[in-house]
């Protein structure tokens, strides 16, 4: 056990297949991901009853947020030092030292909450498994650049993945061992930290002895340079401040979502819907640094900061707006964006750093950058009170959040001045980043192995994903971001089977291409019509909300000139237009519920119907009650038409034949994968907004946020 810590003993024999190292580093990064589940222990614990609200519940609330800025500053610091110590002892060595670290951190962590001793908690997750997790995180980094020189962003992207999608397997498995452990006298949340540590004990395990290195360096004479060199080097320092702002913005920007979903409601957010809005989080953040280190191998790492850096000083800066109108829709995808630029920028840092300073030393360098790890959680912990996530916040609260929020906005520009500064450190030529040399040739492709490299890694995965999804249907909105998201998987899935397809016998020749690229006219026609029926709908909507406003200001004027000092007509239409608002806000109407807007209508019928307030009025009476029928058809009939979403067989049609156009686009570029995936998925993310478009269109018309913005106020 001992000899195969050597680092010659990691050395990969000749036809060894560099693709299965890929699902190890994953399997590894999958277990440290862990520590972004940390707060899985929060949810629970707050919704537990009786004894379990005692004890242990709420000594670990009031600690969590101080032990996971701790273990988030150690990690950085860490992982400075495990640079050199994988260059030493070897990646496999590093990876084993990480395991024991981080499993015993989670034990001793589990024992201190059981024993409810603060400073054991502290030292166990905040320092110990801290450590593990620094020096986990940067062990395969140099593996995984030494064995891919061609395709470095994927190859760091999908380890560097795990990392965020462990998030969900982790929070998956605490609850339901949380719910096994939990008893009368215990919560569960110490058995559930141990329980951890055994079955991550077990899978860092296996991981870290299946680590294999390439026999010599992948790019031997690729100038690179020394560490000692690089931190003297400007671009070290751009690039750690990027990472810093990145930091900073993504851990408040985590803490801040249940603050946000509960504005963006209108009402305070149950822990159920709380629960879904994370779980969706968790899936962008895995899906950002894929998506991210896949492009960049094609964009450049530059190019994909530079368009990640925008992406989120729009989503910063217009956030808190579409927030407070409470458009829920809008604000979910927002959030799952900003969550998808934050793993993205952590995806493509390994390969940045490789592509400035050159490979040979890159994981050295990165693991000396991810300080900024260490800087940024410390700021965001002090900051944090910017973010609150009280439901309660007061308006003074409110006001801070969103100043931060543009704050962050403006970092992010400055992030994106600081990237175009960046210049590579040394050349690299073309030439040299080259498969690495094997002694027969490139090894043939061993199915079976990667089969069995991946099964463990997958159903990982596939646990979490299912998690997710259970999580999320919690959420008011699971139905329009499921469906929003559809056409991105479907064009990922069309990538997959050219892949495979092109590398058959069953590959696509000919004139077939051209004749199948007819599918995206009929596309074109049918999403044309029922885009056309949506907004025929919203213009509709629009137009019945102005008749309502313009009937109560009929209605305002009408009873000043008639009774200037009666108060029964003004404090009917306000109490009407508080319920219509309070409406509005629970989204589409229950058609067989009873109608919150009775109580004010009858009160304005009782003072139409009012000889004695109309006296010697008559022709105001009249025009009275006609601007009260006008209110009151008027809003029939835009509760109806809310209460009516497409047809879902329309929907189903549309995506059928979206499908059938990426299939058309695959088939125009057979041949050419490059192109195939490019073109399927820049088509694929078109589709996504506008199904977007149509499903916010239809669901979220409500009187405080369609297109006359408003309007009401002018009555108060």
């Amino acid at each position: 056990m001992i000899s195969s810590l050597k680092l010659e003993r990691s050395i990969a024999k000749p036809g060894y297949d560099r693709r299965r190292v890929l699902p190890v580093a994953m399997a590894l990064h999958l277990c440290l991901g862990q520590a972004y589940a940390l707060g899985a222990l929060y949810q629970p614990l707050m919704t537990s009853t009786g004894a379990h609200q005692t004890g242990a519940s709420a000594w670990i609330n009031l600690h969590l947020n101080g032990v996971f800025t701790l273990a988030m500053v150690i990690l950085g610091l860490s992982a400075a030092f495990a640079g050199p110590l994988v260059v030493r002892i070897g990646p496999r060595a590093t990876a084993l030292l990480s395991t024991l670290l981080f499993c015993c951190g989670l034990a001793l962590a589990g024992i201190a909450i059981e024993a409810e001793q603060m400073l054991l908690f502290y030292v166990s997750y905040g320092v110990i498994a801290g450590i593990g997790l620094g020096i986990g995180y940067v062990a395969p980094v140099q593996m995984l650049l030494d064995w891919f020189p061609e395709r470095r962003g994927l190859a760091t992207g999908l380890a560097i993945t795990g990392f965020g999608g462990g998030a969900m397997l982790a929070t998956a498995l605490s609850s339901f061992l949380m719910e096994m452990f939990r008893s009368p006298g215990s919560n569960g949340a110490g058995q559930t930290l141990i329980m951890l540590a055994a079955v991550y004990g077990v899978i860092m395990l296996v991981a870290s002895l299946a680590i294999r290195v390439p026999a010599g360096a992948a790019s031997p004479a690729a100038p690179s340079i020394e560490p000692s060199r690089a931190v003297r080097k400007p671009q070290f320092y751009l690039l750690w401040i990027i990472l810093l702002i990145s930091v900073m913005a993504g851990i408040n920007h985590l803490a801040s979502a249940p603050g946000i979903l509960t504005l963006a409601m209108g009402r305070s957010a149950s822990m159920v819907e709380i629960s879904g809005f994370v779980a969706l989080l968790s899936v962008s953040n895995m899906a950002g640094r894929f998506l991210a280190a896949l492009a960049s191998d094609y964009l450049g790492r530059k190019n994909t900061a530079g368009l990640l850096l925008i992406t989120g000083a729009v989503l910063y800066a217009s956030t808190p707006l579409i927030a407070a109108r409470m458009n829920l829709p809008f604000t979910v995808l927002e959030y799952m964006l900003m969550t998808a630029v934050y793993g993205g920028l952590f995806a493509i840092m390994p390969s940045y750093v490789s592509d400035v300073f050159g490979p040979k030393y890159a994981g050295f360098i990165h693991g000396r950058i991810l300080t900024a790890w260490s800087a940024g959680a410390a700021i965001a912990f002090a900051l944090g009170a910017l973010f609150t996530s009280d439901s309660a916040a007061s308006a003074a609260q409110q006001v801070s959040r969103s100043e931060a929020f543009y704050g962050t906005a403006l970092l992010f520009l400055l992030a994106l001045a600081i990237n175009f500064l960046i210049r590579p450190a040394v050349q690299q030529p073309a030439a040299e980043l080259a498969k690495p040399e094997y002694p027969e040739g490139e090894p043939p492709v061993d199915v079976f192995a990667l089969m069995r490299a991946w099964w463990l890694v997958s159903l990982l995965l596939l646990t979490g994903v299912l998690w997710t999804i259970y999580k999320a249907s919690g959420l008011p909105l699971a139905w329009e971001i499921g469906v929003t998201l559809v056409p991105l998987g479907l064009g990922a899935m069309v990538c997959v089977a050219f892949h495979f397809l092109d590398r058959s016998r069953f590959t696509v020749r000919g004139v077939v291409g051209p004749y199948f690229a007819a599918l995206a006219l009929l596309f074109g026609l049918y999403a044309s019509l029922m885009a056309n029926e949506v907004w025929q709908k919203t213009i509709r909507i629009n137009d019945l909300l102005d008749a309502e406003v313009s009937a109560l200001q009929s209605l305002s004027l009408i009873a000043v000139s008639v009774m200037p000092g009666d108060a029964r007509v003004p404090q009917a239409i306000q109490a009407y237009v508080d319920a219509l608002v309070a409406s509005d806000r629970m989204g589409s109407p229950d058609p067989g519920a009873p109608s919150t807007l009775q109580e004010p209508l009858q009160r304005l019928y009782l003072a139409g119907a009012d000889a004695e307030f109309f006296k010697g009025h008559s022709s105001q009476n009249a025009s009275f009650m006609t601007a009260l029928e006008n209110l009151r058809s008027s809003n029939l009939q835009r509760s109806k038409l809310r209460s009516q979403p497409h047809d879902g067989a329309k929907l189903a049609s549309l995506l059928i034949f979206g499908l059938l156009t990426q299939i058309a686009i695959a088939f125009c570029h057979a041949g050419n994968p490059r192109a195939i995936s490019t073109s399927v998925m820049l088509f694929s993310a078109g589709f996504s907004v506008a199904v977007a478009a149509m499903e916010l269109l239809d669901t979220a018309i409500r009187f405080a946020d369609t297109a006359g913005v408003i309007p009401y106020l002018w009555l108060r």
